[in-house]
């Protein structure tokens, strides 16, 4: 039988590092800032001269662990080493800054303990406050937390098999955001510019090929009008596509069950394999998918449809995920209450169309570009899902790490 770690009280290896510094009475000091924007932006802290710094700040001087405060339901986890950077450290007051007091505690192992939802649970279990958005949890009363406290060297290990799933995460993404980036320049590339052409011309909307045509959605575009019962015969086995099935910015749709599955009385949109859907509610999601079957819809979403066979849903899908139209909707859907975006401003938003067989061929490139994405966001799900696993395991203790002198297996 696998025996369970010794659990200490969270002040009984830590102590809280309360020094205050003011930046402002060092004002040309470059500070290293870490403080809940930047993490929230970038997980990075920032580089920021003291006159710039309005309030006091903790003073980071020797390897810590920093953990926000507020609202606790938000993970946010700093590791601090004191030799990675040669400019004074500092970290906003809304951190807990713990630091070890004994020699036997592994940084990294606890790094991951204070970003796992056991942690997190225990955390929310102190928050106090008047409103959802600025709870917080009280420093001192951190301290009584019971926490994990394995031996030294099968805490490393954990942190070793912890980190290595974070490195391949970090690699994975790396790979999707370069993907993000050839995929928006060469969707840009191709909905402007095309495939081989050298003769172009000037149009309302740009440069684009000379044998292109220029069209109004209301002339190149059709939206469905009027609406089915989705409590009667045959609709209500069919499938029902709502905005929350939709994946933003990626056009797959997961969920999804049959209209008397998800329990919906209200009218719906009727589509059929020709139709791409387009959710008119809070555009700034970027909800847009191809379905390329028949069921019904949210009255929240468009069923859109080319007029006359001039374009083939999936470039349709392509001009609604572009750039420009995603500026667009924006742009019109209003700012009072949830923005949405009406068929009326859609009848006026301009397309470029090309030819159906260069369609085919735009269409080809880009299904291999989101085909190398969406795989790459399937790997790092599955990664995230993995660690998730790991730490419910391996930091309980309920799977014991073996540690032998040169290497350590999980039994």
């Amino acid at each position: 039988m696998v025996s369970s770690y010794l659990y200490v009280k969270l002040g009984d290896i830590f102590n809280l590092n309360t020094e205050t510094v003011c930046p402002r009475e060092l004002p040309s000091q470059v500070f290293v800032h870490y403080s809940i924007p930047a993490f929230d932006e970038s997980h990075r802290p920032v580089l920021e001269r003291g006159w710039n710094i309005k309030s006091n700040k903790y003073a980071l001087k020797g390897d810590s662990l920093l953990v926000s405060k507020l609202n606790p339901r938000i993970n946010r986890v700093w590791k601090f080493l004191s030799m990675s950077n040669p400019n004074p450290s500092v970290c906003s007051t809304e951190f807990m800054v713990y630091q070890t007091i004994r020699p036997d505690v592994d940084l990294d192992f606890y790094y991951h303990f204070f970003t796992s939802h056991l942690f997190q649970a225990a955390l929310m279990t102190l928050q106090s406050g008047t409103t959802g958005s600025r709870m917080r949890v009280t420093p001192k009363e951190t301290l009584n937390i019971r926490i994990p406290y394995p031996p030294f060297r099968e805490q490393r290990k954990i942190a070793a098999i912890l980190t290595s799933v974070d490195d391949a995460i970090a690699a994975t993404q790396r790979i999707i955001d370069q993907t993000e980036r050839v995929k928006r320049g060469l969707m840009q590339q191709l909905l402007t510019r095309g495939i081989g052409h050298t003769k172009f011309k000037q149009t309302e909307i740009g440069e684009i090929p000379a044998e292109w045509d220029v069209m109004s959605f209301r002339d190149a575009c059709e939206i469905v009008n009027g609406q089915v019962d989705p409590k009667e015969a045959p609709y209500c086995d069919m499938i029902h596509i709502a905005p929350n099935h939709i994946v933003g910015f990626i056009g797959h749709l997961e969920g999804y069950t049959t209209a008397k599955e998800d329990c919906v009385t209200s009218g719906k949109y009727l589509f059929t394999e020709e139709h791409v859907l387009f959710s008119k509610i809070r555009p700034e999601l970027g909800k847009v998918a191809y379905p390329g079957f028949s069921g019904i819809c949210s009255a929240d979403i468009y069923p859109i449809r080319a007029r006359n066979g001039i374009m083939l849903p999936e470039f349709l899908k392509y001009v609604l995920m572009s750039d420009r139209f995603y500026r667009y909707s924006i742009s019109v859907s209003g700012r009072t209450g949830i923005p949405k975006v009406n068929r009326h401003d859609l009848d006026c938003y301009q397309i470029a169309v090309p030819p159906i067989a260069e369609q085919e061929g735009m269409c080809k490139i880009l299904r291999s570009v989101y085909s190398y994405w969406s795989a790459n966001l399937a790997k790092k799900s599955s990664l995230m899902t993995l660690k998730s696993a790991l730490m419910q395991v391996l930091l309980t203790g309920k799977i014991r790490v073996k540690v032998d002198e040169e290497a350590g297996t999980v039994v």
